[in-house]
């Protein structure tokens, strides 16, 4: 066994895990040698790839590719550990009782609120998300050897499910501040007349991510504060129905290129975050790295990414009124130069065992 780490991240990686791995390559690449096991690697930057060996682009983006390209990895090679990242269309459980039969030590990132996303959940839905999450998810809390969590919430979540205090980590998610560039989209600046202050909602137009709590509240946050202008960044087919004078303080800009959301972050006066189910929230550090105040519901690990937190609707209201009353917090305390010990020092604890 040498020291090197296997990542593991199938074939359906959204943007956010993608970026984690490419920041875990980064920080990792000069202390270990770093294998991505993926049946497709179009969405990892060239300068990524040329750090790490690719395995498994042979083989179809699905189950049964999935299965056969983790497969065929470990019956060829040896690493210290298999870090699961993400939610693959593979289950979880058997990556990691691929791995375990090779003798390989697992890591699993926790990286979504899963085990309470029923709690939000409704109808048939809430059934569905507690047996996939909470019933056969339980697989993966045994088989892991180690659990990577972003803060104490998680923690608990897990601890009370059975895992070893011991052996649940939480390291934050590293950021790149440098990727962001607050120029990218002159565009962002006119969504709102000058004279208005500017509160941004980034993320899915739909009820989970809090769409429906927002446009609910406009109305009154407008009679209390006139100056107020919602802008809506983020894809989905619904757009907010409201009555006048609350209507004409409502910009619907949809799905921005990720590369260009720093201008939007520089343009607003504030983010808010009002998601029912969250694990960290990455908007809320890259708005913070545009030098923006930000607000979210005290749900998961959101408390480690922001300060400026609400529970009640009160709370929420008060708060987006009087928004220059919010901390203006320092998201470069999650930059991936700082977490870089840390990640490094975590990994050599797991090789040496």
């Amino acid at each position: 066994m040498t020291d090197r780490l296997a990542f593991f991240v199938g074939s359906t990686t959204p943007f956010n895990v993608r970026l984690d791995v490419q920041h875990y390559v980064w920080m990792l690449r000069e202390r270990f040698d770093i294998d991505l096991v993926a049946t497709d690697f179009s969405g990892f930057s060239s300068a990524v790839l040329a750090d790490v060996a690719q395995h498994g682009a042979t083989h179809a983006s699905n189950r049964p590719g999935e299965y056969r390209a983790v497969r065929e990895y470990l019956d060829a090679h040896d690493p210290a550990a298999l870090v699961h990242v993400t939610r693959s269309a593979l289950p979880p459980s058997v990556v990691a009782g691929a791995a375990k039969s090779n003798g390989v030590p697992v890591v699993y990132r926790y990286g979504s609120d899963e085990l309470y996303t029923y709690r939000v959940a409704s109808g048939w839905r809430k059934a569905g998300y507690f047996f996939r999450n909470n019933v056969l998810g339980r697989a993966m809390l045994r088989l892991s050897d180690v659990q990577m969590v972003f803060g104490p919430t998680a923690k608990r979540r897990l601890t009370s499910r059975g895992c070893e205090p011991d052996n649940v980590v939480e390291l934050p998610p590293p950021f790149d501040p440098g990727r962001l560039t607050m120029d990218g989209d002159s565009s962002a600046h006119t969504v709102a007349p000058r004279d208005r202050d500017l509160v941004l909602f980034v993320g899915r137009r739909i009820r989970y991510k809090g769409f429906d709590y927002l446009v609910e509240r406009i109305p009154e946050l407008i009679e209390s504060r006139p100056s107020l202008h919602f802008a809506f960044v983020g894809g989905g087919d619904r757009d907010p129905e409201l009555p006048p004078p609350a209507d004409d303080h409502v910009t619907v800009v949809g799905e921005v290129e990720p590369e260009f959301m720093g201008a939007y972050f520089d343009a607003a006066d504030l983010l808010v975050h009002p998601t029912l189910t969250e694990a960290f929230g990455r908007v809320i550090v890259e708005a913070q790295l545009a030098g923006t105040r930000t607000l979210a519901r005290d749900v998961g690990d959101v408390a480690v990414a922001t300060e400026n937190t609400f529970e009640t609707d009160q709370e929420f209201v008060d708060s987006v009124v009087s928004f220059e009353d919010l901390s203006l917090e320092d998201g470069t305390r999650f930059d991936r130069a700082k977490l870089k010990p840390e990640y490094v020092s975590f990994f050599e604890r797991l090789t040496a065992r």
